[in-house]
């Protein structure tokens, strides 16, 4: 008959406090969620502080031999050729409201070894069916540019025709093969004028750190408003409880 009773006065108790026991729950989580994104946020800021202090330091040498994952957002200096028809146009890049291409061009090192270089933006042609002339001169070229890992897999808007020189993303793989040659896994951004009127106004990274922080303090509020209606909930039940 205890035994009854006890379980039925549980079973009470737990009927009236679950909201505080959930609000409870709730500003763990909240906690929880919140030191995560400002973790990643100082995370992010640290890797922005890294790559201003890349773009401030000196060019380094790259060459087929070089540690690319070493050279992520570095600034370069790279020496080689053009390979001549194998430039391609990356579409729907726009640069002050004016829709274009970015030209993308591989700069080889030998007959086996090239890197993608991203050439800056050009406008977009009067008619959809042409695509732009860009100059690709003979003779060895020196080219400055900040280096980065290329992108990984992206969603297209479909399949792109096999020879096609204009596409909707950048695809290192895809490239390599379209190419025939071995591309090293970097695109470089060029940043030097080499008087083929392109224009090289990169923007640089974001980093998402205002985005960390927004849903940081989103979760901290959370947690501080189901904090608040804990307490407000205690109060009124144990009020209620003392008449």
């Amino acid at each position: 008959m205890c035994s009854e009773l006890n379980r039925e006065s549980g079973k009470n108790m737990l009927r009236r406090w679950w909201p505080v026991l959930i609000s409870l729950m709730l500003v763990a989580v909240g906690i929880a969620a919140g030191n995560w994104q400002t973790r990643r946020g100082d995370y992010k800021d640290s890797l922005r502080a890294r790559y201003e202090a890349m773009l401030q330091s000196a060019p380094v040498r790259l060459d087929v031999n070089s540690d690319v994952q070493q050279l992520d957002m570095r600034r370069v200096q790279v020496s080689g050729y053009w390979q001549k028809s194998r430039t391609i146009f990356l579409d729907n890049r726009v640069h002050d409201g004016v829709p274009g291409y970015h030209a993308i061009t591989p700069l080889c090192f030998d007959q086996q070894h090239c890197v993608p270089v991203n050439r800056g933006w050009l406008p977009r042609t009067r008619l959809r069916s042409e695509l732009p002339n860009v100059t690709e001169p003979d003779g060895v070229i020196q080219i400055s540019a900040l280096s980065r890992l290329p992108p990984g897999q992206t969603f297209a808007l479909g399949p792109e025709e096999q020879d096609s020189r204009l596409w909707q993303q950048f695809d290192l793989v895809r490239y390599a093969k379209w190419t025939g040659r071995e591309q090293l896994p970097l695109l470089l951004q060029q940043t030097n004028d080499t008087q083929d009127g392109l224009v090289r106004a990169w923007e640089r990274v974001d980093f998402g750190i205002d985005k960390h922080r927004g849903y940081a303090f989103q979760w901290y509020g959370l947690a501080l408003l189901s904090l608040v209606f804990a307490f407000i909930f205690c109060y009124r039940q144990l009020k209620t409880e003392e008449r």
